[in-house]
């Protein structure tokens, strides 16, 4: 399977090198301004070409076929579309409205300072906290994975 890639002057947009690779070697390169490019056709296809571009003032990035962008764009719209009810018992991050301490560690919690708070107990967790720290990997969970993983 060929991948496109392209090399873009981060000072000058329009100068460009876009290359091919196959089977982990460079098959094509295009250079219409003849920069200084260091890769040759048939060479294997590694991180050198990153440090090059990283190191000369490229951007380096993938071209990918309009079909493949179509795909990329319906993932993230679906993504974004992703709103999971939420529930007035659900725990939540909020900014204390009073000083407090945590339930967990004792730790003293300043106003406005942001807490884990689980309404039906009516506690508030620090977020140095394992309750905090639980509650994170649940909401990253649901973000992810949604609420019937």
């Amino acid at each position: 399977m060929k991948q496109k890639y392209r090399l873009t002057k981060e000072v000058n947009p329009r100068v460009t090198v876009t290359f091919v690779v196959q089977g982990g070697r460079i098959v094509e390169i295009e250079n219409p301004f003849n920069v200084r490019f260091p890769f040759s056709i048939g060479q294997p296809f590694n991180r050198g070409v990153e440090t090059f571009a990283g190191v000369n003032g490229y951007r380096f990035e993938r071209v990918f076929k309009e079909e493949q962008m179509s795909q990329i764009k319906e993932l993230k719209d679906c993504l974004q579309e992703r709103r999971f009810a939420s529930y007035k018992e659900d725990p939540k991050v909020i900014k204390a409205k009073y000083a407090t301490t945590c339930a967990e560690t004792g730790q003293p919690i300043k106003k406005g300072q942001e807490c884990v708070y689980y309404p039906r107990s009516k506690k508030c967790f620090h977020m140095d906290s394992k309750t905090a720290a639980d509650f994170r990997s649940w909401q990253f969970d649901v973000g992810v994975l949604g609420h019937n993983y």
